[in-house]
């Protein structure tokens, strides 16, 4: 199903959620994604609200960013992953959820803009929320140093 509704329709974040809120929010948004557009996946989401998704090459000679959020003139977003470091499916599919996180600090307008400015602590709810929207997906990408993912009390299981 298609609504082509560009905007996301659920929430929108002003700060970083605590850790013990990051359940009931990543609940809400799988139902949202369920209920609205029948999709399961961030990846399915995003093309059921218009958005654009695309492995590419970043920049000649190589670039150390994983993944990209863009948001567009006419709103909406345009997630791009970088294939030059040949993900696999399950790690776009990561990547494309933490992307999905960072568009909850934007506005619904045309375009998007942040309502927040970007901090460390939104990245790492970025990675926290990946993890519990794509569990049990292992492991998660530029994080294999790290050991395994660490278990997220009252996660989402999808």
């Amino acid at each position: 199903m298609s609504l082509n509704l560009r905007s996301w329709p659920g929430p929108r974040l002003a700060s970083v959620p605590e850790q013990n809120e990051l359940a009931r929010l990543v609940d809400h948004v799988i139902h949202i994604w369920s209920d609205l557009f029948g999709a399961r996946t961030a990846s399915e989401a995003a093309t059921c609200m218009g958005w654009r998704t695309k492995r590419r090459a970043l920049a000649e000679g190589g670039s150390s960013i994983r993944s990209l959020l863009i948001p567009m003139l006419g709103g909406g977003f345009s997630i791009v992953v970088n294939d030059e470091h040949c993900p696999s499916d399950d790690e776009v599919e990561w990547l494309v959820a933490h992307e999905f996180a960072h568009s909850l600090f934007y506005t619904g307008r045309e375009p998007p803009c942040r309502i927040v400015a970007h901090t460390p602590q939104e990245e790492v709810f970025c990675d926290r929320f990946a993890d519990c929207v794509t569990a049990p997906l292992q492991p998660r990408p530029n994080h294999a140093d790290e050991g395994p993912r660490p278990a997220i009390p009252g996660s989402a299981s999808v």
